[in-house]
């Protein structure tokens, strides 16, 4: 049996979709006979709901000693959900603490569509993105998509491939953003929605442990 070394990454969230999302998807790496190394994403929850409370709890934690050896990665996920000024501020600060902002524009449902559907207009509700993920998914029209017992559900119709694709729509999203200069407050760095910056997150993670060339 052969034994691999792990890749070690650290991920502040906000909520249980994140968090169950997250230990998913290093059960679907760790699964793939071809990947080169083990993942292993420790999932810290911010307990905030705001971007700022989340990038905070990143930057102040201290149990965390970094080794450049293992190339472990700070990461903040965090949603703009219509938070514009605080948003900014926290992107700026992942920027000054060295840590990678995995947002999304306008929130984490976003990521959880694009893995069955192209999706790529703007939306003035999150209510748009439940419709899209309760028809994709096949779920009860009335289904509550926060419970845990829905993201179960919707886990388990995600694969390996469904990833792969959600990156690559992420990417087309983001060609056309920079394409149509659509940013955001006037700031070159930040597209405005649709824009899924997290989808680097998980394409870093899938290349470095040698399953797709970025």
């Amino acid at each position: 049996m052969e034994i691999r070394q792990s890749k070690i990454y650290y991920a502040y969230v906000e909520g249980k979709q994140e968090k169950m999302y997250l230990k998913h998807f290093e059960a679907l790496i760790n699964s793939c006979e071809k990947r080169k190394y083990n993942v292993k994403i420790n999932v810290k929850d911010a307990k905030g709901g705001s971007p700022m409370s989340i990038v905070k709890v990143a930057v102040n934690n201290r149990e965390l000693q970094m080794d450049a050896k293992l190339k472990n990665v700070k990461t903040a996920i965090f949603d703009y959900d219509q938070k514009e000024s605080e948003f900014i501020e926290a992107v700026k600060t992942c920027e000054k603490s060295k840590i990678f902002p995995a947002y999304s524009i306008v929130n984490f449902d976003l990521w959880i569509l694009m893995h069955k559907k192209e999706f790529n207009r703007k939306v003035k509700s999150n209510i748009e993105y439940k419709k899209e993920i309760i028809k994709e998914y096949g779920l009860d029209k009335n289904t509550d998509i926060k419970a845990q017992s829905t993201i179960d559900k919707i886990l388990k119709q995600i694969n390996l491939d469904d990833v792969f694709l959600a990156i690559k729509r992420a990417k087309r999203i983001e060609s056309t953003n920079k394409n149509d200069r659509n940013i955001m407050c006037n700031n070159p760095l930040i597209f405005n929605q649709p824009n899924l910056e997290i989808y680097k997150f998980f394409e870093s993670i899938i290349s470095e442990v040698g399953l797709i060339k970025r």
